[in-house]
């Protein structure tokens, strides 16, 4: 924290000699980072006239190896769910560390392998930890129906849409970028299609610095 004659009104982090971020508080998280690489940080106070401060000292630190971010880190193939059914039910399953509950759905349908059918639900995890950068999933429409979109909602905040129709399609929703621990909703919002879902993966959110 800094003091100032008339106040202090924010602080501006930089990166590697770069100005990366501004906040109001004395904590800031830098994301995205590359694993097993060094990185420098420094701070700016500024006070309520826009006058700098002069640089503060600088700290070095460096990511983990394998960090969050380097690939999949989660994923789901649908092996572990209840028995084969043509039954639209609640189904809940435990596959990784992860339960998954998906309402009105059957599991007597393949795409690659088992794939889940929702119908006028949704699919839900518990939580994940690890964060989630992108995910990709294996769609199709079953029976009859129009094409159209799930929609894919992390922590409760629409992330994006995966299109289905009969045709089998994988799609990756990119940028997603959220931190922490997460729930995974997939959501059928149109009445009465029936579309299966198959090789569900995500990875996991950028390497995070933090500097107090």
């Amino acid at each position: 924290a800094a003091t100032d004659n008339i106040g202090i009104s924010a602080y501006d982090v930089y990166m590697n000699g770069l100005l990366k971020t501004t906040v109001t508080g004395t904590t800031a998280t830098i994301s995205g980072l590359a694993p097993t690489t060094t990185y420098s940080f420094y701070v700016i106070a500024r006070d309520t006239s826009n006058n700098p401060s002069p640089q503060s000292n600088t700290v070095s630190a460096t990511t983990l190896a394998g960090a969050p971010g380097s690939g999949s880190c989660g994923t789901e193939d649908f092996t572990t769910m209840p028995a084969a059914s043509n039954s639209y039910a609640l189904q809940v399953w435990t596959n990784n560390g992860i339960t998954y509950t998906s309402t009105d759905s059957r599991t007597d349908e393949t795409i690659n392998g088992r794939a889940l059918v929702i119908r006028n639900g949704n699919m839900t995890t518990s939580s994940i930890t690890g964060g989630i950068s992108s995910l990709t999933v294996t769609t199709q429409l079953k029976f009859s129906g129009t094409s159209n979109s799930l929609n894919v909602l992390v922590n409760d905040v629409l992330v994006g849409t995966i299109p289905y129709s009969s045709t089998v399609a994988t799609t990756t929703i990119s940028n997603i970028n959220v931190t922490g621990n997460f729930v995974l909703k997939i959501v059928q919002p149109i009445n009465n299609n029936r579309v299966a879902i198959d090789d569900l993966s995500w990875s996991c959110a950028g390497s995070l610095a933090t500097v107090n």
